[in-house]
């Protein structure tokens, strides 16, 4: 998902968010033959990544032209022959318009919004009995065979639920008879469509960080840390640095997207960041602030127009991007010592040592230490004696030994020392956006099986450089032993207001292999550069019940449940769980009237579609009080410490009654299972 301008996890229409988002981007394909070597793939991915205009207001990667977005790539490949007789074990293979696996058993046509997946009868055979085995919410099946593609049988589409239904949420697919499926245009909700379920992260164990499963960017760097080999202080202490500096930078992002709207931008949402940013230059914070805002009361007014407005507060950005960039690269060194942590050290050093250097252009004595380490990084050392010679009052210091001209001569020389540190500077920190995220189970080692999904996480933003992607979903419907065939939704190609479209993906990527034959086609290889930030992490996308659980019918009230009444209970739990939810980070009392004013009639429908035995056994007790609270509130409470007992209330009971909805949810999933099985 992009980030226009600000922080979001889900774009919705609803009664609570009426935001809509049209975003357009274009695709280039064929840009790369294949056989090139990996620094012109990452360059071309560069360059070919700053040409096309889009909107003026958002943020993307140019450094020319600092509002253009970030165009999607595709990296199309061949095959790798061995002795040009037997094929090396490999990820898919790009003959004519698909990508095919290796085994030849899946094709995926590579236009865009393609519906085109072709595979073999067994194949599809084996993804359909494991899709249905977790209770996923479409269906595959063989059509007629295609001669052009392998002979391979065309695959279609449906979905396992009557459309009548299950077309009623905005965040599940729909299907008019006789029609193509449709997916929810934002490709979480497409995914978890897909999947039957909502997404979560798979946590690494490590992870005891009090996080929702939706709050998937704090995951990511909580699975980083759980990765840490430092101890629990420190990584406490690194969590609530980096939980405040993106908090004033949503905060920014805030600011920034109210004076799109050409609002003034109330003081406090860019004081705090204003003074964060003071502590390393004052310029690009408050003194920047003050030359391009007047202060009206409490309102911070442009003082020449919004857009100067929105440029001072990329400036804050900009910083602040930079300071959660280098906490995370610090975490980043504790997780993988050997690789990102050696490459950490040494881009300190020659950051350190460029600054030191570039002091002593008007000096006449130089530190042996700084010398030394400049000559060893610059591959200069061979000029040591040229331009230095021990200094006669101070063992640990050089002197200029030039005889003419040695005050020019030597800053001339110190000046191609800089240039050649500067060289490894920027080669260094591609290799730690490389490196970065790389441990056991994320990124390229991300392998989710059918019924599961990779995620990408945005990070590593520069406010104009890589784009501003949240993350993406791609949930997996049929894999091969060299490659995973996915169906995502794409944010960029809604149109409108629309909260469906047919304008999804089947789209096929390369598993990880041992080998190392093919790089560049796992996941995160391919979309890794496509908006996401200079150090996104790729995860394990779960759905919230993967698991066949034990039956228990009786006790929800479900055992002689049809088939029709197990989907409209399922929809009925699925749209009060997710609307309950949403309670349980709500701080305010009256952002939850304004949430409750909009759900009232809906809680109340969707609670009575619920078995009757389960509402009277286990729900009643959770769910009355949770809209007893909710109703004291909106008749108004005038002592303070009562209605703060009153929300805390309404957030507990939130989380109680969501973790029943989610047992029911089970149950009523596995009597389905059971339907289509028996």
């Amino acid at each position: 998902m992009y980030k226009d301008l600000q922080r979001v996890e889900e774009t919705q229409t609803s009664p609570r968010n009426n935001a809509t988002q049209n975003i357009t981007h274009n695709r280039v394909e064929n840009i790369f033959a294949d056989n090139r070597p990996k620094d012109y793939i990452q360059r071309a991915v560069s360059d070919c990544s700053r040409n096309v205009v889009d909107s003026p207001s958002r943020l993307t990667r140019s450094s020319e032209n600092p509002i253009r977005p970030l165009q999607e790539n595709c990296l199309n490949h061949v095959p790798v022959m061995q002795n040009n007789t037997q094929p090396i074990i490999q990820r898919f293979k790009e003959e004519g318009e698909y990508h095919v696996s290796n085994d030849d058993t899946m094709a995926v046509n590579k236009k865009k919004n393609n519906h085109d997946l072709y595979a073999t009868e067994a194949r599809i055979n084996t993804a359909e009995t494991e899709l249905r085995r977790k209770s996923n919410a479409i269906t595959l099946s063989a059509g007629a065979k295609d001669a052009s593609v392998k002979n391979l049988n065309k695959v279609e589409v449906n979905l396992s639920f009557d459309d009548t239904l299950f077309s009623s949420h905005q965040h599940k697919a729909k299907q008019e008879r006789d029609q193509e499926v449709e997916l929810p245009s934002e490709c979480g909700h497409g995914a978890q469509a897909v999947l039957g379920a909502a997404i979560k992260n798979e946590r690494h164990v490590g992870n005891a960080f009090t996080l929702s499963d939706t709050d998937h960017e704090s995951d990511r760097i909580a699975n980083l840390l759980a990765r840490s080999s430092s101890l629990a202080p420190a990584k406490a202490t690194w969590y609530a640095k980096w939980t405040r500096l993106m908090g004033l930078v949503d905060d920014c992002l805030d600011a920034h997207n109210l004076l799109e709207a050409k609002t003034n931008v109330p003081r406090a949402n860019i004081l705090a960041a204003m003074t964060e940013v003071d502590l390393v230059d004052r310029s690009a914070g408050s003194d920047n602030i003050a030359l391009n805002f007047d202060l009206d009361v409490d309102t911070y007014k442009p003082k020449v127009n919004h857009v100067k407005g929105q440029l001072s507060i990329r400036v804050m950005m900009r910083h602040l991007d930079e300071k959660v960039n280098e906490l995370e690269h610090e975490i980043m060194a504790t997780v993988d010592a050997g690789g990102h942590g050696v490459t950490q050290a040494q881009l300190l050093e020659n950051i350190d040592i460029r600054k030191k250097i570039i002091a002593l252009y008007s000096k006449s004595k130089f530190p042996k230490a700084t010398i030394d380490a400049a000559l060893r990084l610059s591959a200069k050392t061979g000029s040591k004696s040229t331009y230095f010679a021990d200094h006669t009052d101070d063992a640990t210091a050089y002197k200029n030994d030039l005889n003419y001209f040695a005050g020019s001569r030597m800053k001339s020389f110190l000046e191609s020392v800089v240039t050649e540190i500067e060289k490894n500077i920027k080669i260094l920190t591609a290799q730690r956006r490389e490196q970065f995220g790389n441990a056991d189970g994320l990124n390229a080692s991300v392998d989710p099986d059918v019924g599961q999904a990779y995620g990408i996480i945005g990070g590593g933003f520069e406010v104009i450089d890589m784009g501003r992607w949240n993350w993406h979903w791609a949930s997996v419907i049929m894999k091969s032993d060299t490659d995973n065939v996915t169906m995502e939704a794409h944010a960029m190609y809604r149109q409108g207001a629309e909260t469906h479209n047919a304008r999804w993906d089947f789209r096929m990527y390369g598993r990880p292999l041992d080998s190392g034959e093919n790089d560049g086609k796992t996941f995160h290889d391919i979309q890794r550069g496509r908006g996401f930030g200079g150090t996104p992490v790729t995860v394990l996308g779960l759905p919230h019940t993967t698991e066949i659980v034990a039956p228990n019918f009786a006790a929800y009230g479900i055992q002689d449940f049809s088939t029709a009444q197990i989907n409209s209970a399922l929809n009925a739990t699925f749209n009060l769980e997710f609307d309950v939810e949403m309670y349980k980070d709500v701080a305010e009392t009256a952002k939850m009237l304004e949430y409750y004013e909009a759900d009232k009639n809906t809680f109340a429908q969707n609670y009575a579609k619920l078995p009757a035995k389960f509402r009277s056994d286990m729900a009643d007790a959770h769910y009355n009080v949770f809209i007893q609270k909710l109703e004291l509130l909106k008749a108004g409470i005038d002592e303070s410490s009562t209605r703060m007992v009153a929300e805390e209330s309404v957030r507990s009971k939130s989380g109680d009654v969501v973790a029943i909805l989610k047992r029911l949810d089970s149950q009523l999933k596995e009597k389905r299972r059971q339907h289509k099985i028996s």
